[in-house]
């Protein structure tokens, strides 16, 4: 129980002092030990808590109440190369503890925080399980380099790009089993970050999974099964409605007898049949996990034991994810000086995909949608109709016949040895390796659109990378006359990273049955590549903090790549912070109001080095344009820069901790400005040259804001009620390009605006007299033709939000628990690409949104809709769907919203009924995820990844599942 003797404590770790004997309580705050004597001393821990010893001095029964530890502020935080408590911070770190993100239906970490942490922006690529994510630390960083943070597991550096070639998507992240997490950290400021110097530039993403504990062994298993569906019904034309619509806009042509169905022109539309296309490719999608671990230990060695298996179907027929899993985490105390981590995880991931790669027309999300609802989808005897429209396949057909596979099988793992020179004086040897292959293949069908042309074909992608990494470090932590701390650390880090991959085609398969070989095909593509860059850096850290109250922190690291010229192959990344403990003051250490008020400060800077491998070499190729009198050649295609380096990251920070009532309100405050210089950008070069640009190391742009964190303790006792909100206010602007003062209209870039703010002639709507479509020209007056001149920007952009944060409320009463987490994101637009197909119109001849129906038809009609008119833009207009001088937009729209991500309701079987049956803890829970979202963007999901192409991208889906967690 607590110290103020209202709350049962659930789950506290109970140990027997210099044994291996323990346990941890169950739902009613009691445990049992059974110990050899009488004599000894039980040691209490619990997050949140002070420890506590307890001699047992002969008694059979103890009460035990344990103190609030106040802010949390001993709660030990993963930084760079070590920890940290929370207290002694000095720059700017999020964490996000795993039991935030269990049991949620997501198969990657990155998608579980989204909206925990203030400062972290993180949207999702498309809505695949196991699919690529789009993660932001402080806003978008680079134009031309990667924005992705560093990820490190368990000590791994890893490479968070997709390594598959032909599935929709792919994110490596998603090898790992979330629920095997213990914390993720985020350093956010160059104070946090600059120790990892070349790769921190877009912030470091530490991922810590869990460890054996002390005690006797404990069997945890988890299970959870539920179902997917679309977040939001999708409203298209039906049979009747398209016909006498597509009619209508052929008869606007003056064309009564043309058009591209006899059915269209000549049919009645009240007896045209309906035929659910969406309803085809659509299925209730579903998901299971499960999971068995084992953990123990005592004084000498502790050990995880931890397997998993997650399979999800997409609510789209065609997707599906599945991962096996299995993680050995062992620490060894080997002598008094010596100990040994160990940390493996090997897992396999299977991806089935239904996208054709470069036929953007044979996607099934597209095919599904866009099918017109008079032809059939079967045929009489219920075979898969294949008499489409020319060129299109019935994604039936595709699915039944067509492949897109990739198996990706993955081994992390981490060896350490620490050994203790003298008290506080500790080296650490550390070697790592990632080990991934990626087997993918696809085939097309010879009777399929995608392979008619070649008569079928086979193609595989065989990729391997090896991530080799050591680091060598040496701290020091020592406590002088009780008020003099002081930390250090020097180190140095070592990788290696290879990639290979092989790419092999087949065309002309004879027999469809047998398509998953290359066996009878004649060979068409044959080719190879390999990349390899190599890091090398050595760090220091000196930390210095004066009685508990006046913290400083220095950082440097030189580090080198493969990857840049040869005059900046090496760069030097230093900062520094400064922390005051006001609290601590004698003004303020007996306040009973105030018990945590911290002022924070840093400066630093870090670097961006996720650019193409070879950016600094002169490179040739070898292709069809290089042959010579029929025999191979090679030519150059890159113009080598030697001085091309890093970007560099300055980071300014200046925040405020702070604590209310003992802990029940604590928070953050941080502005920050992050200004990223030498820009990696490509200078146009003189057609004499030979080359049409190079590389250079040129601009700057600048990411400012303000992130706020507010927990709350709301209720108590029996009933307890608690409160985590995150927001974070953000602007960002270009501040120099290639000249000074001079924008780059042609790659959307203007000095002083922000990335993807869109620049293009604003769509006016309809004319109620003609039903034309209109546009704003450059003095604000209705035009039908505009032109470049007439563009203007929009208020909004397409990447970086105004606001953005989350809510999490957790209610506790005796065995009920429940959690509802919102998240949410203000000021961002974009564009829905897929309804600029689906309401086009009827330029195109597909289904329609059924929002077409409100089309213009009659003079003085007041509507957004235009005329229909079949094939084409109307005759003196622009096209309504393309615009003119660089586009319209008229598909462009509010993607802000407020989605209720998760909602968890669980019951914890009480203890007298568990102790009948022999086990420590039984919860049952049922929760559901993207549940309900408020939005006025106008496409299927608001989260697409900002700015990206959306179109065929399916959205996220809404799940509902219901799940255990057991210990025996």
């Amino acid at each position: 129980m607590d110290a103020s003797g209202k709350e049962t404590l659930i789950g506290v770790s109970v140990r027997l002092k210099g044994t291996n004997i323990g346990t941890s309580t169950n739902s009613d705050g009691q445990f049992t030990l059974n110990v050899p004597s009488l004599d000894g001393t039980l040691v209490l821990s619990f997050m949140g808590y002070k420890p506590v010893e307890v001699a047992i001095a002969g008694k059979t029964n103890v009460n035990i109440s344990m103190e609030e530890d106040a802010n949390g502020l001993n709660d030990v935080v993963v930084v760079g190369y070590g920890t940290q408590k929370r207290k002694e911070i000095s720059g700017s770190i999020a964490s996000v503890k795993g039991a935030e993100i269990a049991n949620l239906t997501t198969a990657s970490v990155d998608r579980a925080i989204q909206g925990k942490a203030p400062g972290v922006q993180i949207n999702s690529s498309n809505g695949l399980p196991g699919g690529a994510t789009e993660v932001r630390i402080r806003g978008t960083g680079s134009i031309n380099a990667g924005n992705e943070p560093l990820y490190i597991v368990d000590g791994v550096q890893i490479t968070s790009a997709s390594r598959t070639v032909n599935l929709a998507s792919s994110n490596p992240l998603s090898t790992i089993n979330p629920n095997d997490i213990e914390s993720v950290e985020i350093l956010k400021d160059a104070a946090a970050a600059s120790i990892y110097g070349a790769q921190a530039g877009n912030g470091v993403i530490i991922i810590t999974t869990k460890s054996g504990k002390d005690g006797k062994a404990k069997i945890n298993f988890g299970a959870y099964y539920g179902i997917t569906e679309l977040v939001q019904g999708i409203s298209l034309l039906n049979g009747p409605e398209w016909v006498a619509l597509s009619r209508e806009s052929i008869v606007n042509t003056g064309n009564l007898v043309g058009g591209y169905n006899a059915d269209v022109s000549n049919g009645l539309a009240a007896n045209a049949p309906t035929y659910d296309w969406l309803g085809a490719i659509t299925r209730q999608g579903r998901a299971q996990n499960y999971d068995l671990s084992v953990t123990g230990g005592d004084d000498k060695m502790k050990y995880l034991i931890a397997s998993s298996f997650n399979n999800q179907e997409h609510h789209f027929k065609g997707y599906d994810f599945k991962r096996g899993s299995l993680r050995v985490n062992l620490d060894n105390k080997i002598t008094d000086k010596l100990s040994l981590e160990t940390r493996l995880n090997l897992s396999s991931v299977t991806q089935n995909s239904s996208d054709i790669p470069s036929f953007q027309n044979y996607n099934i999300f597209i095919t599904g949608l866009a099918g017109n609802p008079i032809d059939p989808i079967y045929n009489a005897d219920g075979t898969i109709n294949t008499t489409l429209r020319p060129g299109w396949d019935n994604p039936l057909f595709s699915l039944a016949n067509n492949k897109n596979l990739g198996v990706t099988n993955q081994g992390i793992g981490n060896m350490a040895l620490n050994y203790d020179i003298i008290p506080g004086l500790r080296f650490r040897s550390s070697f790592s390796l990632e080990y991934t292959t990626t087997n993918e293949e696809l085939f097309y069908d010879p009777r399929s659109a995608a392979g008619i042309a070649v008569g079928g074909a086979v193609k595989f992608n065989n990729s391997k990378t090896v991530n080799w990494q050591t680091d060598q470090t040496l701290t020091y932590n020592k406590i002088f006359a009780q008020k003099h701390s002081v930390t250090a650390l020097l180190g140095f880090n070592y990788r290696n990273e290879i990639y290979t991959l092989t790419n092999t085609q087949g065309n002309g398969v004879a027999i469809p049955d047998f398509g998953n070989t290359l066996t009878g095909t004649t060979p068409s593509v044959l080719s190879s590549l390999f990349n390899q860059f190599k890091t090398a850096g050595v760090f220091a850290r000196l930390g210095y903090t004066y009685d508990d109250k006046y913290i400083l922190q220095g950082t440097v690291r030189r580090d080198g790549s493969s990857r840049f010229g040869d005059n900046n192959r090496f760069g030097v990344f230093p900062a520094i912070s400064g922390a005051w403990r006001i609290n601590r003051e004698s003004f303020l250490k007996d306040s009973k109001f105030i018990s945590d008020l911290k002022l924070r400060a840093s400066y630093g800077e870090t670097g961006n080095s996720e650019i193409s491998f070879y950016p600094g070499l002169s490179l040739v190729t070898s292709n069809a344009n290089a042959s010579y009198n029929s025999r191979a050649g090679i030519i150059f295609n890159q113009l080598g820069n030697s001085n091309v380096g890093w970007e560099r990251n300055v980071t300014t920070n200046f925040g405020l901790d702070y604590g209310f009532f003992n802990g029940r309100v604590t928070g953050s405050f941080d502005y920050f400005i992050r200004t990223t210089k030498d820009l990696l950008l490509n200078r146009p070069l003189p057609n004499s040259s030979g080359f049409a640009t190079i590389a250079e190391n040129i601009g700057s742009l600048e990411n400012r804001g303000l992130e706020v964190g507010l927990s709350t303790i709301n209720l108590a006792g029996d009933f307890k009620w608690t409160t985590d909100f995150n927001i974070t206010f953000i602007k960002n602007k270009v501040l120099s390009l290639l000249v000074e003062g001079q924008d780059l209209p042609a790659n959307n870039l203007w000095v002083g605006r922000p990335l993807g703010q869109i620049y293009v002639p604003h769509w006016a709507g309809v004319n109620p007299a003609d039903g034309r479509p209109m546009w704003y020209d450059a003095n604000g007056n209705i035009t039908y033709n505009p032109v470049a001149a007439d563009r203007q920007f929009t208020e909004d952009n397409t990447r970086t939000p105004r606001y953005y944060g989350g809510l999490t409320n957790n209610f506790s009463f005796k065995n009920f628990d429940l959690s509802v987490f919102f998240q949410y994101q203000v000021g961002t637009i974009q564009q829905d690409q897929s309804r600029a197909w689906l309401l086009s119109d009827f330029r195109y001849n597909f289904n329609q949104y059924s929002e077409v129906l409100n089309r213009w038809t009659t003079p003085g009609q007041i509507t957004d809709v235009p005329r229909l008119y079949a094939g084409a833009q109307q005759p003196g207009t622009a096209s309504s769907v393309f615009g003119a001088g660089g586009g319209t937009d008229r598909f462009y729209s509010d993607a802000s919203y407020l989605r209720l991500k998760s909602i968890s309701l669980g019951y914890n079987i009480p203890s007298s009924f568990l102790s009948k049956i022999k086990m420590s803890s039984l919860k049952f829970y049922v929760q559901a995820y993207n549940l309900w979202t408020l939005t006025n963007y106008t496409g299927l999901d608001p989260e697409f990844a900002a700015g990206g192409y959306n179109m065929g991208l399916a959205p996220q889906g809404k799940s509902f599942t219901a799940g255990l967690q057991a210990s025996f």
